[in-house]
């Protein structure tokens, strides 16, 4: 996923879906040595705690296939400037697109993402369901309150079919791919008629 170019390339169609109470800026990215990678409330908290200011929620926004808005809280400093000191795994950037949106409260539980499919491709709706489900599947009932995930063999064993589904679907997309290609399981038939056909079935087992 990638950071926009320009604010008005940001997608009209999740920026709807958010209703959130701003409109998106780009906020510079200043990383304090000691952050966390996806650990952004903690970190501003601590920044907080040293340096004043406040905590901002929004949506951090991304795009590729899927245009996919984070959860997301930046520092704002005493001069009422939004910096984001949280580094992202894997990628160094200087500047996020962040919409803020008064109406989110973090009560200590995982806040999915927002995400549209803008690639006119529907595989990728394949790979938005995954994800969400993936996110559910993580977060629910007792899952949702702990700090370490502790899974049974059947769960562990469900996690990881979700994730090898979610990577070969990417596969596809990474060669330019749709559903009416040859199925990433190697079954000679196209996917949709495959493990695409399957997929509602996996997504409803657990």
């Amino acid at each position: 996923m990638k950071v926009p170019l320009k604010i008005e390339d940001v997608s009209q169609k999740l920026l709807d879906r958010l209703n959130a109470t701003h409109d998106p800026i780009f906020v510079d990215v200043k990383l304090e040595e000691w952050a966390k990678p996806l650990d952004c409330i903690n970190n501003v908290k601590k920044k907080i705690e040293k340096d004043g200011g406040k905590s901002i929620l929004g949506w951090q926004i991304w795009q590729n296939n899927i245009a996919d808005a984070e959860f997301h809280a930046v520092w704002e400093d005493l001069e009422g400037n939004l910096v984001d000191i949280t580094p992202k795994e894997g990628i160094d950037i200087k500047q996020i697109i962040f919409v803020e949106d008064s109406n989110l409260k973090y009560e200590g539980k995982q806040i999915d993402n927002v995400r549209v499919n803008i690639s006119g491709n529907p595989l990728v709706d394949d790979l938005i369901l995954v994800s969400e489900k993936n996110f559910q599947f993580l977060n629910n009932g007792e899952k949702a309150e702990g700090h370490k995930l502790f899974l049974t063999l059947e769960e562990a064993g469900y996690l990881e079919l979700l994730q090898c589904i979610k990577n070969d679907i990417i596969s596809m997309l990474s060669k330019g791919q749709n559903k009416d290609n040859l199925c990433f399981c190697n079954s000679g038939r196209s996917y949709k008629d495959c493990c695409g056909r399957e997929l509602g079935k996996i997504l409803n087992e657990n």
